[in-house]
């Protein structure tokens, strides 16, 4: 599926992928879904594949976000934080593993296609639709400072995925029954504690914009069963994969506000505390040199001095106004208090520079990777796919290997055996 913003050059794709295929899933019977605005098709899909998400976004904006949902829950999500606005070309929106809560820690795993066998499922026209569908969802900051949460929502690692769902047993739709499902793979090691912690609070975190940019819902069906809704439901195919034909893209029905300019930064609120801390040594220049009037005010402590030398006391006051400019020792370490403040702040704006140098060279590392991904996709997609035949092929070979190795052996003992006894003869 394909969609486009109206009068700016943002738009995205995505499609269904399976394991061992180089191209998409075909797509049926595209609509747009009445309550979240959501453009859904049909996709038809075997039992036991293994499958995966892939899309790009083209486009201008600062900050871009992506998650996948699985039967309703959310199940990854990413984000590309940008320093300033910029045209953001071929941004992949690729999910090809999922996050999975089990009783040892969460596991990033791959997910296949299962049966399922609802006690009940019920038609209803405006009930959500979770089982049996994939979603792609795509937030684009389009004026800066807006950001939501995602509510209370499914998240993997808020229900326990080992434990039975009494509420997918009566599942509901709008159209087409569910008959599958997705399972995920157990059989691999729990994340250690860091990335575990760094997942969660990526799921937790803001997403750019006021809502989600664009929703991509995939229904996944029985193949079998697809052919008989293509026929009795009158579902046209709306993706043909590598077809010729261009698809085109759905316009997205949102909200105008003014355009992004590139090069554009949005104000921090560091800049704004910066500018607070560089402002407040300031008043404290004063402060210090206010306090030497109140060393001329209390002399008492030096005017012992010229009393244990025995002056008289018509010089007192001579000396009371000499005495006090080495005297006000209390003043110095005031001074010298104040200049932690403006050393801290240099460091701090110093260090400031260093994270942006930092965040230049991963941009800079972005863009040449986006740049390389772009110009040598089709290599890429070629070099996986012979790695994958070469793991394939060793394995096979590696097998083969063995097969061969236990029947020479079972064939020499034989023939051990055989020459044992006809010698013993």
């Amino acid at each position: 599926m394909k969609v486009f913003e109206k009068e700016t050059d943002r738009k995205a794709n995505a499609h269904i992928f399976a394991l061992g295929r180089v191209k998409e899933l075909e797509e049926y019977g595209q609509y747009v879904d009445p309550v979240d605005k959501a453009l859904c098709c049909y996709v038809p899909v075997e039992e036991g594949m293994v499958v995966k998400v892939g899309g790009r976004f083209t486009g201008t904006t600062l900050n871009l976000g992506y998650d996948v949902v699985v039967d309703g829950v959310y199940r990854h999500s990413h984000t590309y934080l940008g320093r300033s606005v910029s045209l953001q070309k071929n941004k992949k929106l690729d999910f090809e593993t999922f996050l999975y809560q089990t009783s040892d820690g969460v596991i990033d795993t791959e997910m296949k296609v299962a049966p399922f066998t609802p006690i009940m499922t019920t038609p209803v026209k405006q009930a959500p639709e979770t089982i049996g569908t994939l979603e792609l969802r795509i937030y684009v900051l389009r004026s800066f400072g807006d950001e939501h949460t995602l509510g209370d929502v499914q998240t993997y690692y808020k229900i326990n995925d080992d434990a039975e769902d009494e509420s997918e047993e009566f599942p509901t739709y709008r159209v087409i029954a569910p008959d599958f499902r997705m399972t995920f793979e157990t059989n691999c090691a729990a994340l250690d504690k860091p990335r575990a912690t760094r997942e969660k609070k990526k799921m937790d975190s803001k997403r750019p914009g006021k809502e989600p940019w664009a929703i991509l819902r995939f229904h996944y069906q029985n193949t079998d069963k697809m052919a008989e809704s293509i026929e009795a439901k009158k579902l046209e195919m709306t993706h043909e994969p590598g077809s010729k034909a261009k698809t085109e893209h759905h316009h997205l029905e949102l909200e105008p506000v003014p355009p992004l300019r590139v090069g554009a930064i949005p104000a921090k609120a560091e800049d704004a505390d910066c500018s607070s801390r560089s402002s407040t040594p300031a008043p404290t220049l004063p402060s210090t040199p206010a306090k030497i009037p109140i060393a001329h005010m209390v002399p008492a402590t030096p005017a012992k001095r010229p009393s244990d030398l025995k002056i008289p006391s018509s010089p007192e006051p001579k000396r009371a106004k000499v005495s006090p400019i080495p005297a006000p020792v209390p003043a110095s370490p005031t001074t010298s208090t104040a200049c932690p403040g403006p050393k801290k702040l240099s460091l701090a704006v110093k260090k400031r520079k260093e994270i942006e140098n930092l965040k230049k060279g991963r941009e800079d590392i972005a863009r040449k990777r986006a740049i390389r991904d772009a110009k040598y996709s089709a290599e890429k997609q070629q070099m996986k796919e012979e790695m994958e035949r070469l793991d394939r092929e060793f394995e096979e070979e590696k097998r083969a290997l063995a097969e061969e190795k236990a029947q020479y052996e079972e064939e020499e003992a034989m023939l051990q055996e055989f020459l044992s006894e006809r010698n013993g003869d």
